[in-house]
């Protein structure tokens, strides 16, 4: 399914705007209130209808719309979806209807949407669950976002959605738990749940064998599941601001973790860390001391920061084996190790690798002159600062990247 095609076609007249003939249908920003006639009288060829950034208010006309594959009506003034029409949707592979605030929830008919592929409801302030019936037939399901939205609770049934690879649900202040049925989430590769209400994360994320990005910022949690040891491939793991005191003594089995940015939170100690972090930032947290071995062995250390903790002590010693790729080492924000040890943090300084520069480190073909390594992916001032979470295709933007054929 092309979903790009024909995005550059204009339209001058929005009441009797053409479709073309593989049936794709764009007609968004057009100040519509109602789905054109010339659409409608061609429902049973629609394939694609791009109709977001709207007004409209009934899309009831949209039944026998057997050949449909997406509907974009995100940005519009939907109250409802009617149950009739999209029980006709067999063939719907993504579905975006973010952004219509009075929208409060999806019909029981949707378990008709069996090829269902990605799903957007972000922005949906009176949406309080997902249709049961509807998320138990989804099992071909790959995209779910439903971000800022009034989602209070997971229901178990959303463990039948296992070809899940990207789940983003965040800025859910009413989401407290989830259930335990997402260690069913088993081909799930990233997974961004910031800004909610959870106070636990189940035990059960230690199934999701193939998940790579755990994002779980800005929640209340005390504590993560001992379980994140046992994933392998997981290479960011995102929880600031939060209430955690300790980190999982198996997370030194995450051979592949790069990424561990937590700040603002009561970590008061640091057991052994994987040799393969790039970053580390426990900003402002409650560290006393770090142990010399929870440094050792992470030579490919590029960022820690460490700042406005309570450290009295630091195994400066430790950071030998990562100054040939360390560019920060923040130890601002503590006080009596800055006073005691100023000489030793001024030494550190003095060994990190200098930021990449084009006018001082470019040779005359504009790349890195001799003796200069290009630079990394992620530069300093980005280090400590997660991107945001993916939102899909709320509003201007008519879809991301698709992840699905």
């Amino acid at each position: 399914m092309e979903l790009w095609g024909g995005l550059e076609q204009c339209f001058s007249c929005c009441a009797a705007a053409p479709a073309n003939n593989a049936g794709i249908h764009h007609l968004e920003a057009k100040r519509l209130t109602r789905v054109p006639l010339e659409v409608t009288r061609r429902r049973a060829t629609v394939v694609e209808l791009w109709l977001q950034d709207n007004e409209v208010t009934d899309i009831s006309c949209l039944g026998d719309c057997g050949a449909m594959e997406l509907l974009y009506m995100s940005k519009n003034n939907l109250a409802r979806l009617d149950a009739a029409a999209a029980a006709g949707w067999v063939r719907l592979q993504e579905l975006n209807v973010s952004s219509n605030p009075r929208l409060s929830e999806l019909p029981a008919t949707s378990k008709q949407w069996v090829d269902l592929k990605q799903l957007y409801l972000n922005e949906l302030p009176l949406l309080r669950e997902l249709p049961s019936g509807g998320v138990a037939k989804w099992s071909k399901l790959k995209v779910l976002h439903v971000n800022s939205s009034g989602l209070t609770e997971l229901g178990e049934e959303v463990g039948a959605l296992t070809s899940l690879v990207q789940v983003s649900i965040s800025n859910c202040p009413r989401l407290a738990a989830l259930p335990a049925a997402i260690g069913q989430w088993t081909k799930v590769e990233k997974v961004f749940l910031n800004d909610n209400a959870l106070v636990r994360i189940p035990e059960d994320v230690g199934n999701l064998s193939c998940l790579e990005k755990l994002y779980v910022n800005g929640n209340k949690l005390e504590a993560l599941p001992s379980t994140l040891g046992s994933l392998g491939l997981l290479e960011e793991l995102y929880f600031a601001n939060n209430q955690v005191q300790a980190l999982p003594p198996t997370l030194v089995s995450c051979e592949r973790l790069n990424k561990l940015h937590a700040p603002f939170n009561k970590i008061q100690a640091l057991g052994k860390l994987p040799p393969s972090l790039q970053l580390l930032n426990l900003s402002q947290n409650e560290l006393a001391e770090v142990a010399s071995s929870s440094l050792e062995g992470l030579r490919g250390l590029m960022f820690l920061h460490v700042a406005s903790n309570k450290l009295q002590a630091f195994p400066f010693g430790a950071l030998d084996g990562a100054y040939g790729t360390l560019r920060i080492c923040d130890l601002s924000g503590n006080p009596d190790l800055q006073k005691t040890y100023s000489a030793d943090i001024e030494a550190v300084d003095a060994r990190l690798v200098k930021p990449w520069s084009f006018d001082s480190q470019c040779g005359g073909d504009g790349g890195p002159a001799p003796g200069h390594a290009a630079p990394p992916a992620v530069e300093c001032a980005a280090a400590a600062v997660p991107p945001p979470p993916p939102t899909g295709g709320t509003s201007a933007s008519p879809s991301p990247a698709p992840l699905v054929a």
